[in-house]
């Protein structure tokens, strides 16, 4: 009997065991690092492939491709929104990979080759390369294109996702320098992106969540929830300023990050912090910091879905049963 007993308590431990090692098994632990690294190499590698003689194209046809109304007619259809409830374990493995690293590359002329580095986030929207990043990200090059000033040393802009794939940005769509917000497309000819679907607006207190890229850690997960929306009118050209301020964490880098509802729809973008001190004037005795992120609603005000000849009737025969409907009865 006590033998039987030992045989079973020595089974049920060995069988915890196993399974405790197949979980971790399971637990991704990427060296990010590594792929930090070998990012350069692999958009040379992206570019040498596709005969891209010359990688600072962005920069010579920022005029071409910038929208006057600060608009982006965007023809491949936007992703469902999402409606099932996440926790933060299902949300992280949803969204990471519409969470983008941004690089800039740069030649370096003492060793002779090229370096690049992550420097802000950015988030994809359709699966053919329309994303979105702050408009502070991509200043540099905007303005240095309208006023067709280039340097040597500065060539490519692009982004990685999650496995490592890169993808050099081609154009800038869109530029809203108020609500710090820029559309741009980058080259999928080799591989798609994973887009990311457009929340609603939320109210103060919903739970929010953070994937981005703060001094290179990247793909850093944070929570928190909306502290409260506000907006503020320029007084002298009447433009408006929308802003979402909320509690989950960031930093430098993590700029053009996705915020997300906790359905995994995007819900804003990091934008800027705010530090606030006892003793402001000096800067000591820190307090709090004011998270600050562009609202999703900003982003949807810069893209214009086209509407295929189906979908236009279908509207037209809605607006005809509603009238039908709404018409009053003659007795």
């Amino acid at each position: 009997m006590a033998i039987e007993l030992i045989r079973k308590i020595t089974f049920a431990l060995l069988f915890t065991l196993g399974t405790t090692f197949l979980w971790a098994q399971e637990t991704d632990y990427p060296d990010y690092e590594a792929m930090k690294d070998s990012a350069g190499t692999r958009m040379l590698r992206f570019a040498q492939k596709h005969n891209s003689k010359n990688i600072n194209t962005v920069r010579q046809n920022i005029l071409s491709t910038l929208s006057e109304d600060g608009t982006v007619t965007c023809d491949t259809p936007l992703p469902r929104m999402r409606k099932k409830h996440l926790n933060a374990t299902q949300l992280y493995k949803l969204c990471k990979q519409s969470s983008l690293v941004f690089f800039t590359m740069e030649f370096r002329p003492q060793s002779n080759d090229y370096m690049a580095y992550p420097t802000a986030s950015a988030v994809a929207l359709t699966e053919d390369g329309l994303c979105a990043t702050n408009y502070h990200v991509l200043s540099a090059v905007i303005l240095s294109g309208a006023l067709k000033h280039y340097w040597n040393n500065d060539f490519m802009r692009f982004v990685m996702d999650a496995d490592g794939k890169v993808y050099p940005v081609t154009k800038i769509l869109a530029a809203d320098p108020v609500n710090d917000l820029a559309l741009f497309r980058v080259d999928t000819t080799e591989n798609r992106l994973t887009p990311v679907s457009l929340g609603n607006p939320l109210e103060s207190g919903e739970k929010v969540y953070c994937i981005a890229h703060p001094q290179g850690y990247l793909f850093y997960l944070t929570e928190g929830i909306i502290a409260r929306n506000v907006s503020e009118a320029n007084r002298q050209n009447g433009q408006i300023k929308y802003e979402m301020q909320i509690t989950a964490d960031y930093g430098v880098g993590a700029s053009g990050g996705p915020i997300f509802d906790d359905r995994g729809n995007l819900a804003g973008m990091v934008s800027s912090t705010f530090s606030m001190y006892a003793n402001p004037q000096t800067g000591k005795n820190f307090q709090m910091a004011v998270k600050k992120t562009v609202p999703v609603t900003c982003i949807k005000k810069c893209l214009k879905q086209k509407e295929d000849g189906k979908k236009k009737r279908r509207a037209s025969e809605r607006k005809d049963t509603d009238k039908k409907e709404n018409h009053p009865i003659k007795q």
